[in-house]
């Protein structure tokens, strides 16, 4: 007697592996994301590592051309070009900072002549003055000199007295008085330096102190030396800067003018990032010896970064803040004339009222 086949065909086993298939070929597509997710994050954190190491190897040339250029010993340098081969014909011939890391500074431009002088953000400060000489890379005479101040931080709705003009004498107020959205006032010595005539006379009767006010669209922008009053208020409109500078002003030289001035500049109230510019009538002049601008890239394996600085061409330009400073007891002596028993006496500050003596 031949058997009954009773095994029944179905399409269950299939359905379970065309599913069974799906949710493979779903779950190998997440796990391929998030690999290649992970592979994208360590690729930004190693970028982001790399980009740090390339600017501080930017820094690096940076640091090497200040360190070159305030030597005393050491001539002007001028690097128009991005070759720092050992042929480039400057002292700057080899960029490499560590072989094994592949960091380099792979590109160093120095000008030695820049257009403008810029101290930001804030680099002129209430605290003490900066003193910077004015020449021009050429030699000409400097007809007007022209600065431009912000403050910091920026400000971005000023407020401006558009009748302070008229308010004479002007009265400073206290630092407390003096509105946080106002621009600082600057103070500005302008001393010319003639060859040869560098003098305390000369010092003495040719630089000219100025206040620059900021003020509204009553204020100039004009001084001349030699003509504006030493120790003059100068309203200044700062609605009316050139470029991104609130404020402006302009300081004529004269009649006769010189080809290098020293100026000292100091913000009061409020710290303030400043420019500065120098002309020959209308022609502006690049200035020399005050500033040199680097432009340094840095390079780390394929990563590359790029900064541009502005670098004093001295540490310092040591000046007094006041007339006469002292950290010890000063001996003042006041003489009174016609001398009589009554009023021809020498006073002495902080010592006796003896004619002559400084006893403490």
């Amino acid at each position: 007697m031949r058997g009954v086949n009773t095994v029944k065909r179905g399409e269950e086993g299939m359905v379970a592996i065309i599913v069974a298939t799906i949710v493979m070929v779903v779950m190998t597509l997440i796990t391929l994301g998030f690999a290649r997710l992970m592979q994208r994050e360590q690729r930004q954190a190693l970028d982001q590592s790399l980009s740090t190491q390339a600017f501080y190897a930017a820094e690096s040339g940076v640091n090497d051309v200040v360190s070159y250029i305030q030597d005393p010993t050491h001539a002007p340098v001028s690097k128009p070009n991005c070759d720092v081969s050992a042929s480039n014909g400057t002292p700057f011939t080899n960029g490499t900072i560590s072989s094994n890391l592949s960091a380099s500074y792979s590109c160093l431009i120095i000008n030695p002549t820049p257009s403008t002088l810029v101290y930001s953000p804030g680099r002129i400060t209430a605290d003490t003055s900066t003193t910077v000489p004015i020449k021009s890379s050429t030699g000409a005479t400097i007809s007007d000199v022209k600065l431009a101040w912000d403050p910091y931080p920026a400000i971005s709705t000023p407020t401006l007295n558009n009748s302070i003009c008229s308010v004479l004498p002007v009265s400073l107020p206290a630092l407390s008085a003096w509105p946080v959205t106002t621009p600082g006032m600057m103070r500005v010595d302008l001393v010319p330096v003639a060859a040869g005539s560098f003098t305390r006379d000369s010092l003495a009767n040719g630089m000219l102190s100025l206040y620059l006010y900021p003020a509204g669209a009553c204020g100039t922008s004009l001084a001349t030396l030699g003509v504006t009053s030493t120790g003059s208020i100068v309203f200044v409109n700062c609605t009316s800067g050139t470029g991104a500078r609130l404020c402006e002003a302009t300081i004529k030289t004269g009649a006769t003018p010189a080809p290098a001035y020293y100026l000292r500049m100091r913000s009061l109230y409020h710290n303030s990032s400043v420019t500065v510019r120098i002309f020959n009538l209308a022609t502006q002049l690049n200035l020399v010896g005050a500033q040199t601008e680097v432009d340094s890239t840095g390079k780390v394996n394929d990563v590359i970064r790029r900064i541009q600085v502005r670098v004093p061409n001295n540490k310092s330009y040591p000046a007094p803040e006041f007339v006469l400073q002292s950290m010890d007891s000063v001996c003042k002596q006041l003489a009174v004339a016609p001398p009589s028993s009554v009023f021809g006496l020498s006073y002495v500050v902080g010592g006796t009222d003896t004619p002559g003596s400084c006893n403490y």
